[in-house]
């Protein structure tokens, strides 16, 4: 597929324009580092300038969930995902790559410090997205993921929604609103409200099983984002 890049999205997701209709594609092999993340305003940078408004050839490897086109990406005959590695601004994506080549160009790139390769243990991106915000030298999570206490309420039926892990809760089953205890019972609306703010309202006694606290042990009948 070929066709003029009309807009860049980040760091490793462009719009082409093929037989005038736009075709958002994401970058295979590569990982780039997330809005907010350090060197992620740099790495979209990076694939703009390689890319805006010039004639894309894409080699369509298939679609992801989230209906994007997957392909590897050459513009202006430039292979952007090998490009984006040697310029330090993306990471082999190792559990999807198939091109082992990458893996060298990324080796070379860490070792002249290139691009977000300058800091000295950079985050990638698959870990970032879990919250992890810290590694060691040898890329393992120095940080655990952040765990976040705020209960997601259903505001349809203004109700607690349980974790799959939840069997102390007769009849709940993951994306069933429910409490514990003999049957399922109202509560009041809970969305986006912190554990402390929950624990404050006025919840029917066989509602507060699971969710005070919000603990490792405590948490286990509510749903936590």
């Amino acid at each position: 597929m070929t066709g003029r890049v009309v807009s860049v999205a980040d760091s490793d997701t462009l719009t082409v324009l093929h037989d005038r209709k736009p075709v958002r594609v994401r970058l295979t092999e590569i990982d780039a580092p997330e809005r907010g993340q350090p060197f992620g305003r740099r790495s979209t940078q990076s694939l703009r300038g390689m890319c805006a408004n010039t004639v894309a050839r894409v080699q369509i490897a298939g679609t992801d969930r989230y209906q994007r086109t997957l392909g590897r990406v050459w513009c202006g005959g430039l292979d952007t995902s090998a490009e984006q590695v040697r310029r330090g601004m993306a990471w082999v994506y190792d559990q999807y790559v198939t091109d082992q080549d990458l893996y060298a160009v990324q080796k070379t790139a860490r070792l002249t410090g290139r691009g977000l390769w300058a800091e000295p243990a950079p985050v990638p991106p698959w870990l970032w997205r879990r919250g992890v915000t810290a590694v060691s030298a040898d890329g393992t999570p120095a940080s655990k993921p952040a765990r976040s206490n705020t209960i997601i309420g259903n505001r349809a039926a203004a109700s607690i929604i349980c974790r799959p892990a939840a069997p102390a809760m007769t009849g709940c089953r993951p994306g069933i609103v429910c409490c514990s205890g003999p049957r399922r019972q109202p509560v009041p609306p809970v969305t986006a409200l912190r554990a402390t703010a929950v624990d404050q309202m006025s919840l029917p006694s066989r509602c507060q099983h699971g969710i005070a606290g919000m603990g490792e042990r405590n948490g286990e009948n509510a749903l936590v984002a």
